[in-house]
């Protein structure tokens, strides 16, 4: 009998730079997670409607929606207050920007 495998969760990637996600997929594909993109905030609000997710990986810099507000909305949710968000971002910050995260 094969042992019965763990079923895999979910990880909710949101970057505007598609190449951004693509990177990032391939970085966690060693992991048994099934790794879900979003390219704005609001499409990963979205998702957040109907699915819950073990951790999300944030972009900071991104259009119209930036990741610390994105952060806040998902933070503002009962469903998703305690879901685990990792801020990604290829720009320097300053200790404004670290306290904000």
């Amino acid at each position: 009998m094969e042992p019965e495998r763990a079923q895999a969760v979910e990880v909710l990637v949101v970057d505007d730079n598609p190449a951004n996600l693509i990177a990032i997929e391939a970085a966690l594909g060693d992991l048994n997670a099934r790794v879900v993109r979003a390219q704005s905030g609001g499409e990963a609000l979205r998702l957040l409607l109907d699915r819950d997710f073990a951790l999300i990986l944030l972009d900071v810099k991104m259009p119209t929606l930036d990741g610390f507000e994105t952060a806040r909305l998902i933070r503002a949710r009962k469903r998703s207050c305690v879901t685990p968000i990792v801020f990604i971002t290829a720009y320097s910050s300053d200790d404004a920007d670290v306290l904000a995260a």
